[in-house]
């Protein structure tokens, strides 16, 4: 199968960076063909309140990503459009886990399913601890264009359900692989 993962890799830093690279690294050992898309930087410097947005560890979870996309800028969602449209996956898996990134996934998921794709949401966090009114607009116009979720924990599922960004049949309540090696500290 022919997959293509939407989300944060490194260099970029971050937990859900490093579920990309286990991600792809486990597909990849399973066989599949896989792509990763990531972000060239994932937040403006005026809303990131930390130092860096690089991963400066000496573990190197390198999954061979393009960085192509900026948040803000709507030319490099088009630029990913056409690299995952060569590309011709089976399925387009994208990262969620801030409303931030809610224009740009909602608008690239609606595209690529226009396009005849399945667009799949996996969903680390709904919405977040703090959320707005504007937060769950940015979430329903991104949720609602998956044609199916994954969702690591049973509680995310439920919170959806409950807020009604997708109808229960789109989604599943599958656990996630995850690592626990020494070589990748924390994820236990």
């Amino acid at each position: 199968m022919r997959v293509s993962i939407l989300g944060p890799a490194y260099p970029l830093r971050g937990g859900i960076a490093h579920h990309v690279y286990w991600l792809w690294r486990e597909l990849n050992n399973r066989g599949h063909t896989v792509q990763v898309v990531s972000f060239r930087k994932l937040y403006p410097r005026i809303l990131f309140p930390g130092t860096s947005q690089i991963d400066t560890s000496h573990l190197k979870l390198d999954a061979h990503a393009l960085p192509t996309l900026t948040p803000l800028n709507p030319s490099t969602w088009l630029r990913a459009f056409r690299q995952v449209q060569a590309f011709s996956p089976d399925v387009i898996v994208f990262q969620w886990w801030q409303p931030f990134f809610g224009l740009l996934v909602g608008t690239l998921a609606r595209l690529f399913r226009k396009a005849g794709f399945k667009c799949i949401i996996e969903c680390h966090n709904v919405l977040p601890h703090e959320s707005s009114p504007f937060d769950r607009l940015l979430v329903k116009y991104a949720l609602s264009a998956a044609g199916q979720f994954i969702f690591p924990l049973p509680s995310q599922s439920a919170l959806t359900a409950a807020i009604q960004f997708c109808s229960s049949e789109r989604c599943a309540n599958i656990r996630v692989w995850t690592c626990c090696s020494p070589r990748c500290p924390g994820y236990c």
